[in-house]
């Protein structure tokens, strides 16, 4: 215990020993997942693995004939493309250089995702937080949220998301540390080519690489340049595939917008108020059999999966809580505007681009709500150790439990909510 709160002390020791625990603890959920559950938490859409095998022999389209499982594959003057942005791809190259495409991307998302709660202790530290409440909130982000989910899925979907978490948190730790600008933009960027909608907090994390620093003009170009550099790197990514860099890919998909819940376009105002239902509101589904209420892998708010995120409206209101709350805001509008909010996960996986965020605004909610020993140690209450310990149990109901469940299925107005989702 002396050792563990000595690392508790040291920001970068600290980072490994969460970042050890996590991975310790993911692989064991990966291994014992199909023993204790009966299923593998693995998802055999792996669009990554092939792509980054095609990188490897300088190409961009896939072959489908090699993945014939493999869904929303964009095919152009007879070749055929993956849909996502392509920076997942770029990370499993190596393993599949070393082993070949049949790696499981899985097993990549797990030490991206144990790095990650390593980065949040230490962004946290970093942030003059005391250890305590560190140790909380790197818990609470790596078990307390739909990223232990989205970890263990390995599907290209959540492997995005758990890359993109990556870069984003590194870029917040680098600007909370060293504040080095062009390897700020660097990391933005690179998590942007993992997840589009962050390039959309770009401008609020330069607000806060630049407060209080002298020459600005200078450490905005570097932070520009690196940003840029992806930016640029997408941009020529679709002109090669699709002779136009601005192509939306997604858009490409034959068939996208004739679904019904793109009525109205791929983004749309109409489709707020379902979205915020969706993140808000939306609660678990009623089952026949134990437990009897689980979750639905259509989605589930995020305050029934993550109730400690309440912690988040206990931030002081002060210059940091403004611009983390105006980043998670932007990155999320995105999806509060998009037709369909995502099949397949646990919660409402749009809002892990977004979580690193939220996670340092719930550090500043327990902050508030501790208090210290005479002995000049801070002393958590009761109230975050329930809530943490209830946003974790949560995950594990998620995990243990979750359903392909219709919309319409779900209560207390089974009905009207499937309608409502449906439109």
């Amino acid at each position: 215990m002396k050792r563990l709160s000595a690392s508790l002390e040291e920001p970068l020791r600290g980072a490994l020993v969460f970042a050890m625990l996590a991975g310790a603890l993911y692989a064991a959920s990966l291994w014992f997942g199909p023993l204790v559950l009966g299923r593998s938490a693995q998802s055999t859409q792996v669009h990554y693995a092939f792509l980054a095998d095609a990188f490897l022999h300088a190409r961009l389209d896939v072959n489908p004939t090699e993945a014939p499982e493999l869904i929303e594959l964009i095919p152009h003057n007879g070749r055929y493309y993956v849909a996502y942005p392509p920076m997942p791809a770029v990370i499993l190259m190596p393993l599949v250089a070393a082993f070949g495409v049949t790696f499981p991307p899985a097993l990549a998302s797990i030490m991206l995702a144990a790095l990650c709660v390593g980065l949040v202790f230490l962004l946290l530290r970093r942030l003059d937080f005391d250890g305590n409440i560190a140790a909380a909130a790197a818990i609470l982000f790596g078990f307390g949220t739909a990223f232990w989910y989205a970890a263990l899925k390995g599907s290209s979907w959540n492997l995005a998301h758990v890359t993109a978490s990556f870069f984003l948190l590194l870029a917040l730790a680098e600007a909370s540390g060293r504040r080095r600008p062009l390897l700020v933009g660097l990391a933005v960027g690179a998590a942007g080519l993992a997840r589009l909608p962050i390039f959309l907090a770009a401008p609020v994390l330069a607000a806060w690489l630049l407060a209080g620093e002298s020459r600005k003009p200078a450490r905005l170009s570097a932070f520009i340049l690196g940003l840029g550099v992806f930016v640029v790197a997408n941009l020529a990514y679709n002109w090669a595939r699709f002779e136009g860099p601005l192509a939306a890919s997604y858009l490409l998909i034959p068939g996208i917008l004739d679904e019904p819940w793109f009525s109205k376009g791929f983004l749309h105002p109409m489709y707020l108020p379902r979205n915020v239902y969706r993140l808000v509101f939306l609660p678990p589904a009623l089952s026949e059999s134990f437990p009897f209420v689980v979750p639905s892998s259509y989605g589930t708010s995020l305050l029934f999966t993550t109730p400690a995120f309440l912690l988040c409206f206990f931030a002081p209101a002060n210059r940091r809580t403004l611009l983390f709350s105006c980043a998670a805001l932007l990155v999320a509008i995105p999806s509060l505007f998009h037709g369909h909010g995502g099949w397949t996960q646990y919660g409402y996986r749009y809002s892990l681009d977004y979580t690193p965020f939220l996670i340092v605004l719930a550090a500043a909610g327990i902050q508030r709500f501790a208090s210290w020993r005479p002995a000049g140690r801070l002393r958590l209450p009761p109230l975050v150790f329930a809530l943490v310990g209830l946003s974790v149990f949560a995950s594990l109901w998620g995990l243990a439990f979750i359903r392909a469940i219709p919309p319409a299925d779900f209560f207390p107005f089974a009905e009207e909510i499937g309608k409502l989702i449906a439109q």
